[in-house]
């Protein structure tokens, strides 16, 4: 593994708002290491990142260690796996992370898959955006997809954030109590309605640009199974037909 100490980036942590991350990571050993080499190299690191293994069964958590052992600003949380893994599973594991932070001074909490990539200057731009809106609550960017091999571009509304790279302002993630432990996911929809009910902005940027490295409705029937699921989360977050 090849990494590189940033002191500079370090020391730009400790002034002006501070953001921590936090990840939840379940048998993500073929691209956890994208994430980890896109956030190490951050122009402005985190003063935390949080990443909890959720009962993986791969080298999720030998890859992980490896990693924290030379970032001091990174923590590894395991989570031993007490329940059927589903979306529900996956908030309590960011919960788990997110109690971890409770001693940390920040202004915005970023929720990042473990399956990701961005340029090294992601989060210092995003923070610009919040710093010219101060009603901006939530924002990220936008999320392409690689498919064999080839990166597309997921369609996405702007005044919506993908769940893989929700950042938000913290008084806006207060306010909105959290992340819910929904059973079929939705999870980053009901925060973002939440947040639009106190009156915050949600937003993402096409200029920051995130490939996401896992494949959605992959295998035999995945779109089906996908459409199914995404009836049963509306359905769950009171959306009518």
């Amino acid at each position: 593994m090849s990494t590189q100490h940033h002191p500079e980036a370090e020391q730009r942590t400790l002034e002006g708002r501070g953001y921590v991350l936090v990840t939840a990571a379940y048998n993500e050993e073929r691209h956890i290491g994208e994430t980890l080499r896109s956030v190490a190299s951050q122009r402005l690191l985190p003063r935390r990142w949080v990443i909890v293994s959720d009962g993986s069964t791969d080298k999720t958590d030998e890859i992980i260690r490896s990693w924290v052992s030379h970032h001091p600003f990174m923590e590894f949380v395991r989570v031993e796996k007490t329940e059927k893994h589903n979306f529900a599973a996956k908030v309590h594991a960011l919960r788990r992370g997110l109690a971890r932070l409770e001693s940390v001074e920040y202004d915005f909490v970023g929720v990042l898959d473990a399956d990701v990539s961005f340029e090294p200057d992601y989060f210092a731009r995003l923070l610009e955006r919040f710093a010219k809106e101060p009603r901006l609550g939530i924002a990220g960017g936008t999320i392409e997809q690689l498919v064999d091999g080839k990166i597309v571009p997921r369609r996405k509304d702007p005044n919506t954030v993908a769940g893989a790279v929700q950042f938000l302002r913290r008084e806006c993630f207060e306010q909105t109590g959290g992340l819910p432990a929904l059973v079929y996911g939705g999870e980053d929809a009901a925060i973002e309605i939440a947040a639009r009910m106190h009156g915050w902005q949600t937003r993402t940027y096409s200029e920051l640009k995130v490939v996401h490295f896992g494949l959605v409705g992959a295998g035999a029937g995945g779109q089906l199974k996908a459409r199914f699921k995404w009836g049963r989360m509306n359905f769950q977050l009171g959306y009518h037909p």
